[in-house]
């Protein structure tokens, strides 16, 4: 299935001969998207809220083939991509919950498009408009800035520069997170008081 060759989008699951409808709007998907990539959420609690998220009605099939047929979907009908074993997952580099102004400038200034007056776009025609985003985007600097590595061969200067952007422009730490950097500094505090 194609967004491009196909006239007819994916809107439900076939199961046992009954179509479940599913949400295809772009709004869903970028929430489920931040569900997916919550690190503070338990994997045995997000399963069930993606699903129902995602499905008006359930349908009556085991948890794990749904999450798999959701993922697909999610990837826009596009095989899973072989990820080697012992590297690195993908940093996150956007997020629809703190980007939204960012991804509205952008689709505004590429596209002509007013993500808040449309009252519907399908996911994957949302998803290969936000991939075609060219970087001369204030979003695609701000990603860019996010996954950028710094290199041991800039000169100070630079590596300076996009350290201070990165702080600048980085997604808000997990709750998980900020609680192990919390609990650090009272130790630390703790035993310099000794």
């Amino acid at each position: 299935m194609s967004a491009l060759f196909d006239n007819d989008l994916p809107t439900g699951l076939d199961f046992g001969g009954s179509i479940y409808p599913i949400h295809t709007d772009f709004r869903e998907w970028l929430r489920f998207e931040e569900l997916l990539t919550d690190k503070d959420m338990p994997d045995r609690d997000r399963a069930p809220l993606m699903r129902d998220l995602i499905f008006p009605t359930v349908p009556p099939c085991p948890l794990p083939d749904l999450l798999e047929w959701i993922m697909w979907f999610y990837r826009c009908g596009k095989p899973r991509r072989e990820v080697k074993q012992g590297s690195k997952a993908a940093p996150v580099c956007y997020s629809g919950e703190y980007d939204d102004d960012l991804i509205l400038a952008a689709f505004w200034q590429v596209y002509g498009i007013d993500l808040s007056e449309i009252s519907y776009m399908h996911w994957w025609k949302f998803h290969a408009l936000f991939n075609g985003l060219p970087e001369g985007t204030k979003l695609g600097s701000v990603m860019s800035y996010r996954v950028m590595e710094i290199d041991r061969d800039m000169s100070a200067e630079r590596k300076k520069q996009i350290a201070e952007m990165k702080k600048i422009y980085a997604l808000p730490k997990p709750l998980s997170e900020i609680q192990r950097i919390e609990t650090a500094k009272r130790q630390k505090e703790a035993y310099q008081k000794r």
